[in-house]
């Protein structure tokens, strides 16, 4: 058996790390020395006052995967804070708050025209009935149910083959 996979050295009771480890007062052999970069390190640094690539000013627009067009309000860095999606600003601009438990859409459903008359603010329970299957009649959500059972018993069966 290894000494590293010894009880005792799993345990940390082994003296193998302890003898190259710092001890209290100890100083590393290169204090005082003044350290020298070498090859193009100097020239290559990330210097201050420069910003990646990537950095946009405040104001600048995008869309996000969920396709709402976004506009960024502050440069913190941290870019889910720094995007706000501009119907939340034109509802901000009008005085208008989003309580908890509420959100904001869009009443012909088009994330591309944002007017606050097309702005309407409902409880997060009426989004989850208006993104339900059962917004579409009972006949589709009676199809929705069935598809999840042939689904289910494919699963089952494959897993019965599999094992």
């Amino acid at each position: 058996m290894k000494s590293e996979e010894s009880p005792l050295f799993m345990a940390g009771k082994t003296l193998k790390g302890k003898r190259t480890q710092f001890k209290a007062g100890m100083a590393p052999w290169n204090k005082g020395i003044p350290y020298q970069a070498g090859g193009r390190s100097e020239a290559t640094r990330f210097a201050p006052g420069n910003v990646p690539h990537t950095w946009h000013p405040i104001g600048h627009h995008r869309h996000s995967k969920e396709g709402y067009l976004q506009i960024k309000i502050s440069d913190t860095g941290v870019t889910y804070r720094d995007y706000v999606p501009a119907h939340h600003l034109l509802w901000r601009m009008h005085g208008l708050t989003v309580p908890p438990g509420h959100a904001l859409v869009f009443r012909d459903g088009d994330k591309d025209h944002i007017d606050i008359n097309n702005l309407e603010l409902i409880q997060r329970a009426e989004l989850l009935r208006r993104n339900s299957v059962h917004r579409h009649g009972p006949e589709i959500a009676r199809i929705s149910q069935l598809i999840g059972c042939i689904n289910r018993q494919l699963r089952q069966k494959e897993e019965s083959q599999n094992a």
